[in-house]
This record gives structure tokens, sequence and C-alpha cells, in this order.
């Protein structure tokens, strides 16, 4: 697929949920050459069609599929190629009207993550930032942002477990992307921040990670109804997780969904497995939540069987210690 000159080039920050990426999108966005909104997500529902599983509708999603795959092979020119030709084009469109005048217009749609192999395809010309997080810090964020310190994780076993799939893509691609961690941009802004832009082919300067604060971004509430304001970069995230994570059940999860990720993928994202243990047995424990979190969790191993089943994903289903 072969993109025109004047066309918008696109830029994919890949990640998932809870990972830090709507700071680094304001911090990009502000730079006078990208473009950027919101969460679009509109890409997930067209990259699907072309998917049997993963996705359920009031239609039955599969026939659905074989529709829209049949179309393409019996009628397009170059079959299923040609109908995903037809959705970079539309997409760097609506990118174009969404930032006129910019050369550059940045997607940060957390839940790509579950089409990040898509997009590399789809998108030869497009610029893809993966951008990782302690997954200790993202569960926790996921806690305490969506549960009011409640356990929840197994509502968002899709995101938690989809982690390997995202260092796997980018490990397979990293000659054509660029990886960053969460805690880069926390403790050394500005060095994380410039190597982005050489990587996309701009400028930096020191103010980048200063003016973010000020970014408008409208319609984030609709999608995001905590979302606060920004007043700079805080290292405040960096070990906040510990106390989220300290009782017994919740040290016994991390412990076991390290191992799950394994030392490669913690590797491939810039972590080191024994570094990651050795901080879980280091939190003091403590025991006021551990009844809450017994019954939610026994409650939560229920729907996960459920979920995986009703949209036919395969997804680990243990919980607890």
């Amino acid at each position: 697929m072969e993109a025109r000159a004047d066309a918008i080039r696109p830029i994919f920050i890949l990640s998932t949920q809870r990972a830090g990426s709507t700071l680094l999108q304001r911090i990009l966005g502000s730079h006078e050459a990208i473009g950027t909104a919101s969460e679009p997500w509109f890409l997930l529902p067209l990259l699907y069609s072309v998917r049997e599983k993963g996705a359920g509708a009031e239609y039955n999603h599969a026939t659905m599929v074989g529709g829209v795959v049949g179309f393409a092979e019996q009628y397009l020119p170059r079959g299923v190629d040609s109908y995903l030709e037809a959705i970079h084009d539309l997409t760097l469109r609506l990118y174009g009207e969404a930032a006129p005048g910019k050369p550059y217009f940045l997607d940060k749609t957390p839940r790509y993550y579950l089409v990040a192999d898509d997009l590399l395809r789809v998108f030869p010309e497009g610029k893809f930032i993966f951008l990782f997080r302690n997954p200790l810090a993202i569960a926790a964020s996921m806690i305490e942002t969506w549960a009011d310190g409640n356990w929840n994780l197994d509502h968002h076993s899709s995101d938690l477990f989809g982690l390997a799939r995202l260092s796997e893509t980018y490990e397979a691609n990293s000659k054509r992307a660029v990886g960053v961690r969460y805690e880069e941009l926390l403790t050394q802004p500005l060095q994380a921040v410039t190597r982005l832009l050489e990587y996309i082919g701009l400028p930096a300067d020191e103010t980048i990670v200063q003016r973010f604060v000020d970014l408008p971004m409208p319609n984030r509430e609709y999608w995001d109804p905590n979302a606060t304001r920004y007043e700079g970069i805080s290292r405040e995230p960096l070990d906040k997780w510990k106390a989220t994570m300290a009782s017994p059940l919740r040290k016994a999860w991390c412990r076991r969904y390290l191992q799950w990720l394994g030392a490669g993928h913690l590797q491939t994202m810039g972590y080191e497995l024994d570094q990651l243990l050795a901080e879980v047995d280091a939190i003091e424990v403590d025991l006021h939540r551990l009844p809450s979190d017994l019954r939610r969790a026994s409650r939560g191993y229920v729907h996960r069987r459920f979920r995986s089943r009703f949209l036919d994903v395969s997804l680990p289903l243990w919980h607890g210690p």
C-alpha cells in the first residue's frame, strides 16, 4: 500500500490501558507538526471486519466477516488487500480532516494493541511507538482508577494478558518501531521525547515537556469520566502501585502474573523478572482488603470464563494464590 506524497502520515502509540499513553500523547501532540485527537477507536471495528473471532455484536460477527471477505475476494482486484487499502485511504482522509495543515496525526487508542500487527501491515508509512509500563503498576492503576481500590482485575484480563501480545509484536517489528518506558517519561522526559521525535523525523525543543499541559483535548471526558487535568510530570506513580498490591491475594497474583509474562517478555519491555519479584516480596502485607478481594476474585473468575466462551477468545483462567 502506497500513500500519496502529500498525505498526512500516521503515528500510533501502542500500549495497553493505564500505561501512561495519555501523557505521551499530550506531550507529542504539543509539537506544532503533530495533530491528535482523544481516542479515535474507529480502526478497531474496521480491522475486526476481517477477523472471525474476538468481537461480539447483535448480528453474527463470523457471518459478517465471511460476507466481507467473500465480497473482497470475488469483486475487488486484489481481494482483501484492496479492502485493507481502502481502510488505509479512509483513515488518512479522516486524520487529515481532523488535523488540517498538520503533516502528522497521532492516534492513541490503547486497545489498538489488539490490531497492532494489522496496523503495521496496513500503514507501511506509519510511525509506531510501543509504550510499556511496569505491568504491576498497570494492574494497580486499573484497581485504583476503575474500582476505587477494590479488586477488579478479572474484568480486565484481555488487557493484562494482552501485554504479552504487545511485547511479541514489538520484538518482531523493532526495526520499524521504537519502544519507550513510562518510567523514562517520568524520570528523563526530555531525553525520552527527543528520542521519539528523532525517530519520527521531527526536531524537539525543551519546552515540549512543559507546554503539553495546555493542549486542548475535546471529547476526552466522553470515554474517560475520571479524566483530570495534567499539571506537569510527576514521579509519584513510580512506586504508588506497591501500596495497592499489599493484600496477600494481590501479592500472590503479582507473582503469578509476572511468572506468566516470563523473563523474555519482561526483558523486551525493559524490565527484569527477578527485580520485580523482589519488589513484590518486599511489600509489607496489609490484610484489610483481603476478605473483599477473596469475594470479588471468586466472582471475577466466573465472569472471565463466561467472557472467554462468549467471545471465543482464550484467556488464562487462574486467579489468586
